[in-house]
């Protein structure tokens, strides 16, 4: 028998090739939706079709969509014959199969012109806070990292293949170790010439809903701490910088 589609039980389906994959964040915010990845194409699927935002998938640039009934039938969406099924994948939500990028932006190079932000070597040994590495390290070790060590990180990826990790204790990979002064990661070795200049910093910068990631020449950059999520074994897997 037809399923009718004025019964409100349907939900929107979009199918688009992993060289989109960019264009996914266009619809990360949708509660709901969830991600599942056959080969090269992308699946999307958890919003109804009597969703105002399932408007916002139709803007993608699908290979196909479909309407799914309650029994996984794919219709297409002018018929009522269901032309294939919807296949079993391994469905994460968007917010895990599309971790926040982190931004690397440098900030205003007034700052520079107010304050000499000047690093020099130090004796003194502070606690690590975070580990810069290479993403695919990161990506090897979360293969096989029990969850015990992972439970207690967090990262955030750059577009330039990097990631940010956060935690204690970090993973044992060859990176860039910071310790954090009130939201100042400063290289592990390294403190202001003037130590005064650390406290003049957090007065000017926005310390609270950011860290400020120092070289050790001295500039630095902003990441926003709302990037960072928890460093689960399947949101590391699907962490991908292709095409992101």
């Amino acid at each position: 028998m037809a399923t009718n589609h004025a019964t409100g039980l349907m939900e929107y389906i979009v199918v688009l090739t992993d060289r989109y994959k960019a264009q996914l964040y266009d619809v990360r915010e949708l509660a709901g939706l969830k991600v599942g990845v056959q080969a090269e194409n992308i699946w999307l699927r958890g919003i109804p079709i009597t969703d105002q935002q399932s408007a916002l998938l139709r803007a993608l640039p699908a290979e196909a969509t479909y309407l799914a009934d309650e029994e996984d039938r794919l219709f297409p969406e002018t018929g009522t014959t269901p032309v294939a099924r919807l296949p079993r994948l391994d469905w994460v939500p968007i917010k895990t199969f599309l971790p926040l990028r982190m931004p690397v932006s440098v900030l205003p190079s007034a700052i520079n012109d107010k304050i000499p932000l000047r690093l020099s070597q130090s004796s003194i040994e502070m606690p690590a806070f975070a580990l810069l590495v290479p993403l695919t390290y990161w990506k090897t070790y979360a293969e096989t990292a029990p969850e015990t060590r992972l439970r207690v990180l967090q990262f955030a990826v750059s577009d330039t293949g990097e990631a940010l990790i956060t935690g204690n204790p970090l993973p044992p990979l060859t990176g860039q170790v910071y310790w954090n002064y009130s939201g100042l990661l400063i290289p592990a070795g390294y403190h202001f010439e003037l130590p005064i200049i650390a406290d003049l910093v957090i007065g000017l910068l926005p310390v609270q809903d950011n860290f400020i990631l120092f070289n050790t020449d001295g500039s630095f950059q902003q990441i926003a701490k709302s990037v960072f999520q928890p460093a689960a074994r399947s949101a590391v897997r699907l962490t991908n910088i292709t095409n992101v």
